[in-house]
């Protein structure tokens, strides 16, 4: 017997209690009812996740406003090296001082330099681009950026804790920031 064949015996044999052939439409029904058993979902299989927006996390955890902070390139200037960093604050929190200890690390991996910029003001709901100036740095010797430590981290207010937890750092430019 065919592989249909059999599929559509059982399908005959899973019609109704006394019904000698089941309808068209409850034949669809149970084709379809059985694909459907057959589909496993894929989130528990190991090695496969789905996709979330990037807001996600945080609000899955139920944790802090994140800040998303990205180096988005690198400018050659006269006498040193000018960072773009965009930051987005999609939360209700508007920071009044955002101040971060920041590492230079030369391309071979050797701690260049200490130095703090202050991301602040950053509105609530905001999209902003901070510029930093390197002096007597040359883009071409930044080999990565860490974010050392948070100095500062308040809003309109009061003194807020945990603020490097708050950060989701990334870079678009060919030099990592990390934390």
């Amino acid at each position: 017997m065919s592989t249909s064949a059999t599929n559509a015996l059982r399908l005959r044999q899973l019609g109704r209690a006394g019904a000698a052939r089941p309808s068209v439409a409850s034949a669809s029904t149970l084709a379809l009812t059985w694909l459907l058993s057959l589909a496993v979902p894929l989130a528990p299989w190991p090695g496969i996740a789905l996709a979330q927006s990037p807001a996600a996390p945080a609000a899955q955890a139920g944790t802090k406003p994140v800040v998303g902070v990205e180096l988005n390139r690198l400018e050659t200037i006269d006498g040193g090296c000018r960072l773009y960093v965009v930051v987005t604050n999609e939360s209700d929190v508007a920071y009044a001082a955002l101040q971060l200890d920041l590492a230079l690390f030369r391309p071979d991996g050797i701690v260049d330099q200490r130095f703090f910029v202050d991301l602040a003001p950053i509105k609530k709901q905001k999209r902003t681009v901070k510029l930093f100036e390197l002096a007597n740095v040359k883009c071409a010797d930044v080999g990565s950026l860490l974010i050392n430590d948070v100095l500062e981290c308040r809003d309109e207010t009061a003194k807020l804790g945990d603020c490097l937890a708050r950060l989701n750092v990334t870079s678009l430019a060919s030099v990592k920031l990390y934390k």
